[in-house]
């Protein structure tokens, strides 16, 4: 086997053990990113079922109370008045 034929070997091992490296980089970045996008979805869920609750809490005070000022909901949604029962 002559030196030529040993370089070339070589050559391709190094080429296939960077393209492997690579790719499993490429595997990690996509799986951390996957994470990431599934943890986005998970508090948009979050966030909308809570604006859903206030959005229901309002209407409740808007049926009891009659249309209100901005002012007056976020009174009345932080304190709560003593006779409404949520």
């Amino acid at each position: 086997m002559d030196a030529g034929a040993g370089n070339a070997g070589a050559l391709a091992e190094a080429g296939a053990k960077q393209i492997m490296d690579s790719r499993a980089s490429e595997k990690k970045s996509m799986q951390d990113l996957n994470n990431r996008f599934a943890n986005y979805i998970e508090k948009n869920r979050f966030l909308e079922a809570q604006l859903k609750s206030v959005e229901q809490r309002l209407k409740d005070l808007q049926d009891k109370w009659g249309m209100l000022n901005i002012n007056s909901c976020i009174f009345l949604l932080h304190c709560g008045d003593e006779k409404m029962k949520w």
